[in-house]
């Protein structure tokens, strides 16, 4: 599934800000808004990816970076 987004130069910058993917970048984003990210995924190394979504916060204006992107 493509996610809308998830290649744009913001979360691909933020991805390298943080040291994690892009879909990291988004998974906070969803988590930090209320939101539980969901995933089939059966690959340990996405299993492993999805849960280190806690190790570190988006600030405020990170967060309203994603949401332009997303409100597109």
């Amino acid at each position: 599934m493509r996610i809308p987004g998830i290649a744009h130069g913001t979360m691909t910058s933020l991805a390298s800000t943080h040291g994690r993917t892009p879909a990291q970048i988004l998974f906070r984003y969803l988590s930090q808004s209320g939101a539980v990210p969901l995933t089939g995924t059966r690959s340990e190394i996405h299993m492993r990816e999805d849960l280190a979504i806690f190790d570190f916060k988006l600030a405020p204006a990170e967060w309203a970076a994603i949401d332009k992107i997303l409100d597109g």
